[in-house]
Formats: structure tokens, sequence, C-alpha cells
């Protein structure tokens, strides 16, 4: 994070010191090297003249709207210019022959460098010293202060930290729903946990997702194909199955049940805690014993608050992260959902202003899917503990 930011505060300086640069006049001294001659007395480029010999600068680069001067020292002297856009040589211009001559011209647009020439030379040992002054196009504060903020524009707020693991996302509709539409909001794209994650962390090993609308761990087939995921070696595991859990007749469980780690029963027949044990071995099968497990209860939704199940279930998942050493994410109190916000939070809900005049009840959305305002607040808790799983690691090393 250091290096990013100090990364950032240098381009930042840098802007500024170029922003100085653009005000400042400068003389440049020009060295010319003998050359053959491919432009014409009237100033345009002629590939052809052979015969005319001349010396010529290095290209010089410049910027629209800079300006060169040239002051005339040798009587007989004449001195071109040409204007390239890369390579291409796109128009030309004579300066003048006169030991009086005064020139003053303005960069045009899409020039990117300017090559002179001269072509009083007897010799190829004839000394040619051409007074051509350099300066900017003068900046208002208002210049500067626009050139600083597109620039500054153009840089990450908030560059993305590398967290040394790779991530699989395991959930349900809520994770499905990843740029899935929301018909209220005009089909906007709804931007769900995955992409609002990958926007503030980059992982070194990759990212995986195994997301089932309406599953939880004891669904058919559920964990089975959470086995098939490509994962890593001390991969992180965020897992939101909760709110789906407590549809099982075969209850909680105990600790017991979790520690036997049954791995041949029937799935759909198993306790919460038992399944919660089938994923701990699939997760140390697959990502050994440096994997981070991150599990959630579900964000407030109506249809959980009030169930008995629910509580024993978030009972028994604090009990695992407690014993086996997993991040517990708290989305019903971290993300700021409650049951005065959350109808507006989901998809076909919101405030959409004008749309509508008069009856606020049709800004209601589903209740349990968010849309993009959900999501942003939603992902909130998840972000923070990978702040700090990534601050941790960059303890250890």
């Amino acid at each position: 994070m250091e290096n990013d930011t100090k990364n950032t505060t240098d381009k930042v300086d840098s802007l500024n010191s170029n922003v100085q640069d653009l005000q400042r006049t400068t003389t440049f001294v020009v060295d010319i090297e003998k050359g053959i001659g491919f432009i014409q007395e009237n100033g345009d480029p002629n590939p052809v003249a052979q015969n005319m010999r001349y010396k010529k600068t290095n290209r010089i680069t410049c910027f629209k709207d800079d300006i060169f001067q040239y002051k005339g020292h040798q009587e007989g002297q004449s001195v071109s210019y040409l204007f390239y856009n890369n390579d291409d040589i796109i128009s030309a211009g004579k300066l003048g022959n006169s030991v009086n001559t005064f020139a003053e011209v303005i960069i045009p647009e899409n020039v990117t460098h300017v090559v002179f020439a001269s072509f009083k030379v007897t010799t190829d040992t004839d000394s040619v010293v051409l007074d051509i002054k350099f300066k900017r196009k003068e900046l208002s504060e208002q210049d500067i202060y626009t050139i600083v903020r597109d620039e500054i524009s153009k840089l990450p707020l908030s560059p993305k930290k590398m967290i040394n693991r790779g991530i699989n996302f395991i959930g349900h509709s809520i994770w499905q729903n990843n740029k899935s539409k929301d018909k209220f909001a005009d089909d906007q794209t709804v931007i769900g946990y995955q992409d609002r994650i990958l926007e503030r962390f980059d992982f070194k090993n990759g990212w995986r997702q195994h997301a089932v609308s309406g599953s939880s761990l004891r669904s058919p087939n559920y964990l089975a194909n959470v086995t098939k995921l490509d994962a890593k070696e001390n991969d992180i595991w965020l897992l939101d199955t909760f709110v789906n859990e407590g549809y099982n007749q075969y209850g909680v469980g105990t600790y017991d049940d979790f520690l036997a780690h049954d791995m041949e029963s029937d799935i759909t027949n198993m306790t919460y805690m038992g399944a919660l044990g089938r994923f701990a071995k699939i997760v140390e099968d697959k990502s050994g014993k440096g994997a981070i497990i991150v599990a959630s209860d579900n964000l407030y939704d109506p249809h959980t608050a009030e169930n008995k199940l629910r509580y024993d279930n978030l009972a028994a998942l604090i009990e695992v992260c407690k014993r086996q050493g997993w991040y517990f994410c708290s989305q019903m109190t971290q993300s700021g959902y409650n049951e005065q916000n959350y109808m507006f939070l989901s998809m076909n809900g919101g405030y959409v202003a004008g749309k509508y005049d008069i009856d606020t009840s049709i800004y209601v959305g589903d209740g349990t899917h968010p849309n993009n305002i959900g999501y942003s607040m939603a992902v909130r808790p998840w972000l923070q503990i990978l702040e700090e799983i990534w601050f941790r690691d960059q303890q250890t090393g």
C-alpha cells in the first residue's frame, strides 16, 4: 500500500512540476549535423532535392501552442523548419535569410516534433549556429487547474491491493446475480459482490465462484460441485449460504457433527453442523491448512428475522468460526441493511427521481436481492475482512 500511495503521490508531484515547466522559457543550443537536402526554398518538403546541401538539427519534441522564435544573425543564411507527426513530415516553412530576420511560429495541432535546417553551407566543416528560442504557451491559473485535474482524474482513487492468495466465492442467488439486470432501473446492470471486491483487490492466484440460486450446503450436488473448483493452496473461501440453511428438517446438530467431517452420508440428510464440517474438509483438501474461510450470516430479511432455527443456526456458525479460526462476516449488523430500508435496497426497488409522481409503494423491491445501492452497502463487511487479511499477510510476509 505504501508503494501504491508513493507512486500516486510521485505522479501528482510530477504533474505539478510539468505544469511549471509549461510556463518556462528555454533557449535551445542547437547542434547541427550534415544532411542531404529535402527542403525546397519555399519550405515545402522535397525528398528529391539531392543537390541541396544543408545541415539540420535532430528532432525536437514540441506541443500544440508551443512557440518558437528565430532571430537571423548571418546574412544569406536560409533557415527552414519541418513539422513532424511522429515519423511523418506534415508541413514545413521558411524563416528567412537576413541578419534582421525575426520570426515567431506557433506549433499547430498534431505536431510532435520539429526539425530546423540551414542552407548556408559551403563545406562539410562549416559551423552553423541557429538562434532559436522555445517557449510554452502562457497558462492561466484555470489552465493549470484543468491540466492537473484531468491528469489526476486518470489516477485510481484507491489503488488496488494485491492479496497473495486466490479467492473462491461460494454463495446463492445474491452472488449469482452479479451483472444481472434491474428491470426497475431501466435494465441497469447490477454490479454484485464479486465485481465490487475485484475493483478493490487483486488476487495473485485468481478467483473462482460457485453460486446457485436457492441453494444451501445441503442442496443436492452443491458441495459436490464445489469440489470441482480449481482452487489453489492457501486460498480464501467466502461462504454465504446461511439464508437458505434454515429449511432443512435435520436441524442444527452439534459441534461433534462438524468434527466428524462426514464425506460419505447423503448430504441432504445431514445437520447444518455436519454440512459445515464437510465444507471445511473440502476446503482443507483443496487449499491446505493455510486456507482462510470467511463465513457470513445474511442481509436483513423478514422471512428469516423471526425464525428460531435461523438463530440456532447462527449460534452454530459463530461457534464454528470461533473454534476453527474462521472469520465471521456479519452482513446483518455491519452492512447497514435494516427493516426500515431493506425494501428500497433490493432489485426492482429504490427511488428514481421524477419517474413516478405519487405512489411511493411502487419503489419497493423484492426485499431479498440487492440493487446497486444495496450491493454498495452489502459488500462493506466483506471488504473490511479482506482488508484485514491483506494487512495480516503483509505483517507476516
